[in-house]
């Protein structure tokens, strides 16, 4: 016979079991929130140091170019002050002459300038930000956190009962005859003519009924 005690019982501890399940989901969420904004927060200082690194690197070699720059400037300078005074105060064999290492150190300012194509000193340096797809997923197509979803299965209390056992929930179950006590309810008169009467069936009922 189904208990009906045992019925509420299970579904109550159903649902005791439900409620500690999402109480460990919520702390899973919570552990796995903090994992990921530990690993942003990682990935995004390295990247912040590498740009920081970079970028100072870029720098430094700009300003050591532009100091170079500011010396062959002024070299180029002395060498047109020079060339104007040899002109305008000494003979042609004179200039002839002193135009010798004018030359030499004008080749020289010649040959850095070629050194600076070359050696990609005046390219233009720009910074691009490339973000990581895994990075981006996250807000541009990444809708849900996760998924919860129903674990079922049978449920091992017997449920099933025929019509005998349907009635044994509601009348005691009595296995020998001499345990019925039978009282008279009614009398009856046969039918005028008739001298007995078939009995085909019977239903035993509570007293009370």
């Amino acid at each position: 016979m189904v208990n009906f005690d045992s019925l509420i019982q299970n579904r109550l501890e159903n649902k005791t079991r439900i409620n500690a399940q999402k109480s460990v989901f919520m702390e899973e969420l919570q552990s796995v929130r903090k994992l990921v904004n530990k690993k942003l927060d990682e990935m995004e200082k390295c990247l912040r140091d590498t740009m920081e690194s970079d970028v100072k690197e870029v720098g430094f070699d700009l300003d050591n170019l532009w100091q170079d720059l500011n010396v062959h400037k002024s070299n180029i300078g002395i060498l047109k002050e020079e060339l104007k005074a040899a002109v305008s105060i000494a003979t042609d064999l004179q200039v002839f002459i002193g135009l010798r290492p004018l030359k030499l150190r004008l080749e020289e300012e010649h040959s850095y300038l070629e050194t600076l194509k070359t050696n990609k000193a005046m390219d233009e340096v720009d910074f691009v930000l490339d973000l990581s797809p895994t990075v981006t997923a996250i807000y541009e197509r990444s809708e849900t956190f996760g998924v919860i979803s129903q674990s079922r299965k049978s449920n091992e209390l017997e449920l099933g009962v025929g019509k005998r056992e349907q009635a044994q929930l509601l009348l005691p179950s009595l296995d020998k005859l001499s345990n019925f006590k039978f009282y008279v309810e009614a009398h009856f008169l046969l039918p005028t003519g008739e001298n007995g009467i078939d009995v085909l069936g019977c239903t035993v009922l509570p007293r009370d009924c």
